[in-house]
């Protein structure tokens, strides 16, 4: 350590002794009070609280070995008074040339959790380039400054500390990749909002399950509610089935079922029965393609309302069989009943008392090759068959015209009305011509003129 007093020899004078003793007791004084801790040291002035540099001057620091290398302390010629104020803390002052290992300075601070940090608040110190100079910034600034947030990719596990605002921005992927939205576990991914749009607008917006799992649709997170069932895999059925005995209602004032290649079907799932019907007072309608030359089938609302089945054209409506060779065939003013059985067809009249007996209408067999058509009567009567013991009054019979149709034996002469007059030669008898079977009409003039000259005979004939 360099004392400022120097020794005193016997060819020093009294003025030089004394001026060593001064400096000597500022030497001692300042070793005293910790002032004068170096070995080496000039200045102008020294004392116990301040401690003047001169110009261009340093403070140079040996260390523990006395060697060739030092630590000189100084400063740059200030322009203004300047105050540097060291901390009260132990600690290692890091300069612009430290080893950049050097990094007590962050590494020994307590850590802060991301939670913790206030972005409009807490600062980080940031050097301005072009300034030179230390400047602060808050965490949102930093972020908002570097266009925001362009990259997570170096945290393996990022999460929001709050809710992540889109700003009319999109969450997008690059390279046709997909945008997974995956939660742990049993999580769902909720989307809190009224309405859920899908697709560009330029396609197809589509929902599909992920895998070879159903996909289903429902309420309430399936509590208490229908669902839409989409079965996974060929030929898999779409099931909507309503919760309890709630209904599937189409409000749509059209419904299309089936596709272009195949028969469509409507058919109740199990023992119970299919209904179709309106949600009001409206006509129910069935046709198809919509109604282009189509047939139709009415089912009139209200009471009493006719059920209209009307063929399209000169088609007719078809029940049982193919139409072909089978079936009974419906339209305007004509009903064709054809078998596929090997029986001819029939219509059976049931009566009134529990169905016990039915009358039988039906046609001759293929081998009468009878093409005969029947004309109902015009008068209100009761048909009478061959087998029939009812009676047929006069006025249902036609002239009989054909031989041996009525026997002998079926002519009343004795229940007949008496002519109640003289015969006249004008009288008609029937005459069995020849004998041979024809019947001829006859006048009595002609039994004269077989009797005649034969009075007696013919009066013995007469009675």
């Amino acid at each position: 350590m360099a004392i400022t007093a120097s020794s005193i020899t016997t060819s020093n004078t009294l003025e030089q002794l004394r001026t060593q003793f001064n400096n000597l007791v500022t030497d001692v004084g300042g070793l005293e009070s910790g002032t004068l801790a170096y070995g080496a040291l000039s200045a102008t002035t020294t004392n116990t609280t301040t401690l003047n540099v001169q110009e261009d001057g340093t403070i140079v620091f040996e260390g523990a070995t006395s060697d060739s290398f030092e630590t000189t302390l100084t400063v740059t010629d200030p322009t203004a008074d300047r105050t540097i104020t060291l901390p009260n803390s132990t600690g290692t002052v890091i300069t612009d040339a430290s080893d950049q290992a050097t990094t007590t300075l962050m590494t020994n601070k307590t850590n802060l959790a991301s939670g913790d940090v206030d972005g409009d608040n807490d600062v980080l110190l940031i050097v301005d380039a072009s300034a030179g100079v230390f400047k602060k910034l808050t965490p949102n600034n930093l972020v908002s400054s570097a266009g925001g947030l362009t990259s997570v990719a170096a945290d393996s596990t990022p999460q929001l500390g709050g809710d992540l605002d889109v700003d009319g921005s999109k969450i997008v992927s690059t390279s046709n990749a997909n945008v997974e939205i995956e939660p742990n576990g049993t999580g769902n991914v909720l989307l809190d909002t009224d309405l859920v749009v899908l697709g560009s607008g330029t396609e197809v917006g589509h929902i599909t399950s992920s895998g070879a799992q159903d996909f289903k649709i429902s309420t309430n997170s399936d509590s208490s509610s229908g669902n839409i069932t989409i079965t996974d895999g060929s030929n898999g059925n779409i099931t909507l089935t309503p919760n309890g005995t709630g209904d599937v209602v189409l409000s749509a004032d059209s419904v299309t079922v089936g596709d272009s290649g195949a028969a469509a079907t409507l058919t109740s799932n199990g023992a119970g029965a299919l209904t179709i019907t309106t949600g009001g007072a409206s006509d129910l309608v069935l046709n198809t393609n919509a109604g282009t030359n189509a047939g139709t089938m009415t089912f009139t609302d209200g009471a009493n309302g006719n059920i209209a089945i009307v063929p399209n054209g000169s088609g007719k409506i078809l029940l049982d069989g193919d139409g072909s060779s089978g079936g009974v065939l419906v339209s305007d003013g004509l009903i064709d009943m054809l078998t596929g059985t090997g029986s001819v067809s029939k219509i059976k009249f049931y009566c009134e008392s529990s169905n016990a007996h039915a009358q039988t209408l039906q046609a001759q067999p293929h081998s009468a090759s009878s093409s005969a058509v029947l004309t109902l009567p015009v008068e209100t009567g009761t048909l009478v068959g061959t087998g029939d013991s009812g009676t047929v009054t006069g006025t249902m019979l036609a002239t009989i015209t054909t031989a041996n149709k009525i026997g002998l034996a079926s002519i009343d002469i004795d229940g007949g009305t008496d002519i109640g007059a003289a015969l006249t030669t004008s009288d008609l008898i029937i005459v069995d011509d020849g004998a041979g079977g024809t019947n001829r009409k006859a006048t009595l003039a002609r039994l004269l003129t077989l009797t005649d000259g034969n009075a007696t005979a013919l009066a013995i004939a007469l009675g």
